[in-house]
């Protein structure tokens, strides 16, 4: 008790306090670890700590101690739209002319030229069948042209570090003898760090066979020995190197498991208790992709509105008991991107060992002590408990002065008054929401634009005219000014004229008017139009082609860049 910092030392002071016996025999020696571990996660999540029947403390701080060392990382990737499907009206089943290499399952599907999207209920990699999550209701059509794209998302983390700080897995073999083993630094797949500690494990033990697997449905991983040889098999957590073990990782608490021959880890991969900052994203305008509430997301980012750009904005539709967050996204990329999380992780239970150690600061855990002598107090009903209920309460805002004074002491202005809002340096804020297809050399001062290709797929349905979404202008843009050029000409078939216009729903032809397609490419050919539209929702920009001669998906050639001037509006 000495060193005053593990969760039995906290859990044997608060008994001490309490007037209960620290021997291991006290009948509150259970309900003592509950209390802490409400606390604990209470302080670091975010919660309410009730102080009796009237009063509580809210919790709502961002502690820098309590975030995840490193960003959790996912990829947002592009639409897919090789090949064509089938469909039937009043049918759920589809066919995809191409089987598509990876699952679309969990993905959207819209038939080019409709606003609709459908959700694929189910598809296996490599199979050309696959399900909605309905009944199709839109007319039958074989080889139609479409889009299926990914905007919905687990924050899984995709890749996984080990390093000097998480690369040791202990185990034991033999009873009371434990082995130490090194796993190779690197960045990780899961499924790939599981091949890897199955790969130390059998380089470091004797006879046992090892096997390590990663479920992606569960997110947990499972190590299993074949105890051969009279072998035992226990997965220690609280050995010498647990400072250094990546158990935590793999999801494994800080206890020493049984002898058995399978163990699976007790919390899932990437658990998040809360977010806490707007994702990044080094695209674009490097603001990042901004949260809402569910019900402003759908308002102002309807689904048949969402389109190939980059997003700016993301709900959450989905959070399982275990830190599981699901979320949705306003738009999707034209090529993969990466995107960083910050986010709290779901801290592991705190056990009753000199092994766990709660993440709470040294100069702060004895908050921990109050709360727990308090809980104790409160079953036994002792007059002193409101004492600890005080002290509990004082030392809580104590943390919460403390970590907000720290931020501002930081910062470059402190102590001091600023009198006019031009003399704070701040770096100057990029008003557009992406970059131009060409990367802008040092001496290039010109403003980036949002910048969509389109090809001749676009636009393939069998007729002789559709509408595609180029993108959705966000319910913060102004547009200013939209460019259309083409960079191969358009050709199929016995289409002999080709014309794009580019307006919105009710005036396709608002902001560009008939550009022709076939025409010779050449730097004057091309069109544009100066504006100032500002719908104050999110509105799609379409593209209406209208073809002479021949069905749209005659087309077997072209491809169209438009660019879009947007501002921020505030």
């Amino acid at each position: 008790m000495a060193q005053f910092r593990t969760s039995a030392d906290i859990i044997d002071l608060a008994l001490q306090n309490a007037g209960e016996v620290t021997s291991g025999t006290s009948s509150y020696e259970a309900q003592a670890l509950n209390y802490l571990n409400r606390v604990h996660m209470a302080i670091i999540a975010g919660g309410t700590i009730p102080l009796g029947k009237d009063q509580t403390v809210e919790i709502d701080e961002v502690w820098p101690w309590a975030k995840a060392k490193r960003p959790l990382i996912i990829e947002l990737i592009p639409k897919y739209i090789t090949g064509t499907v089938s469909l039937t009206t009043g049918d759920s089943s589809g066919v995809f002319s191409a089987a598509p290499t990876l699952s679309m399952a969990g993905r959207h599907i819209r038939i080019n030229g409709r606003e609709e999207w459908f959700k694929i209920a189910s598809h296996t990699a490599s199979s050309t069948a696959f399900d909605l999550d309905g009944q199709y209701p839109d007319e039958t059509g074989a080889a139609l042209s479409f889009e299926v794209a990914k905007l919905d998302y687990e924050l899984i983390p995709s890749y996984i570090v080990i390093d000097s700080s998480c690369n040791k897995v202990q185990f034991q073999e033999a009873a009371g003898t434990t082995l130490t083993a090194t796993l190779t630094s690197g960045t990780y797949t899961p499924d790939e760090l599981a091949a890897q500690v199955q790969i130390q494990l059998l380089s470091t033990g004797g006879a046992p066979a090892y096997t390590v697997t990663y479920s992606s449905t569960t997110r947990k991983f499972t190590i299993a020995s074949d105890r051969a040889s009279s072998a035992v098999f226990v997965l220690v957590g609280t050995g010498t190197q647990t400072e250094f073990s990546a158990h935590r990782i793999l999801g494994f608490d800080d206890v020493d498991s049984t002898n058995v021959a399978s163990i699976t880890s007790t919390y899932v991969l990437g658990g998040i208790a809360r977010l806490i900052e707007p994702f990044r994203m080094h695209k674009g305008s490097g603001e990042g992709i901004r949260g809402t509430d569910s019900e402003s997301f759908h308002r102002n980012y309807p689904l048949s509105t969402i389109g190939e750009s980059l997003p700016d904005r993301f709900t959450v539709i989905k959070e399982d008991p275990d830190g599981t967050l699901t979320v949705r996204f306003n738009g999707f990329p034209q090529s993969r991107v990466r995107i960083e999380v910050e986010h709290v992780p779901v801290p592991r239970d705190l056990k009753d060992s000199s092994a766990s150690v709660p993440l709470i600061p040294r100069k702060h855990i004895d908050v921990l002590e109050d709360a727990t002598t308090f809980y104790i107090m409160m079953n036994k009903s002792d007059d002193r408990a409101q004492v600890y209920a005080g002290l509990m309460q004082g030392k809580l805002k104590a943390m919460v002065a403390q970590n907000r004074g720290s931020l501002l002491r930081a910062g470059e202005n402190f102590g001091q008054f600023v009198a006019r809002r031009d003399m704070v340096k701040r770096a100057p804020r990029r008003m557009f929401a992406y970059p131009s297809s060409q990367p802008a050399t040092s001496a290039d001062s010109s403003t980036p634009m949002v910048t969509v290709v389109k090809s001749y797929t676009s636009f393939q349905t069998a007729a002789l005219t559709t509408t595609v979404t180029a993108r959705t202008l966000a319910a913060n843009r102004t547009l200013f000014a939209v460019i259309i050029k083409h960079s191969t000409v358009f050709a199929g078939g016995a289409i002999s004229a080709l014309t794009l216009s580019v307006g919105i729903a009710g005036d396709t032809t608002k902001f560009i008017n008939s550009f022709n397609v076939m025409q010779a490419v050449s730097d004057s050919a091309q069109d544009s139009n100066l504006t100032v539209y500002f719908p104050a929702t999110a509105t799609p920009l379409i593209i209406t082609a209208t073809a002479v001669g021949a069905n749209l998906d005659a087309l077997t050639a072209g491809s169209v860049t438009l660019y879009f001037q947007e501002v921020v509006t505030e």
